[in-house]
């Protein structure tokens, strides 16, 4: 028994898994920086988000300080019993999460900082510029896995909620 136990704790150790889940943030009503999730869509896109995670656990969501972020963010952090945390630099915030061992996190960005984040990581998100104005139903998932030195990244795109054109 002892040694299934230790055998456990060097695999788990030398194999190492963290997934950090980067969406933009959902339909927003208006186009100025302030507005918020007032459009149905955009409500019923954060509680599709809260609903995939119902099953998985975490261990953070972030969000930019914007009211269309946030609101898309904090569906799931409640499910979760967790704040959702401000960040500024999504590469810098990236950056350090892909330093850590078995945890997963959520990132809610923008058309723009989504991409540039998984550029920023090495990784390609199968286009190029910023995620168009009309997709908001993306959710990249960015796999980091640890074999002792190495590092192994990766990144799946699916789809969540309603379809977007």
């Amino acid at each position: 028994m002892k040694i299934m136990a230790l055998f456990f704790l060097i695999c788990l150790s030398s194999c190492a898994t963290t997934k950090v889940y980067l969406v933009r943030h959902a339909e927003k009503a208006g186009s100025g920086p302030a507005d918020g999730l007032k459009a149905p869509e955009g409500v019923n896109r954060a509680n599709a988000l809260k609903d995939y995670f119902k099953g998985k656990a975490l261990h953070g969501v972030y969000s930019t300080n914007y009211p269309r972020t946030i609101q898309t963010a904090q569906p799931v952090a409640a499910v979760k019993g967790l704040a959702v945390l401000g960040y500024n630099n999504g590469d810098s915030l990236l950056a350090d999460i892909l330093q850590k061992k078995n945890r997963r996190y959520v990132v809610v960005g923008h058309s723009n900082t989504i991409p540039q984040m998984i550029r920023a990581a090495g990784l390609d998100p199968s286009y190029s510029g910023n995620i168009p104005d009309n997709e908001f139903d993306n959710l990249y998932i960015i796999t980091v896995k640890r074999k002792n030195s190495s590092l192994i990244k990766s990144i799946e795109r699916k789809k969540y909620g309603a379809a977007t054109p």
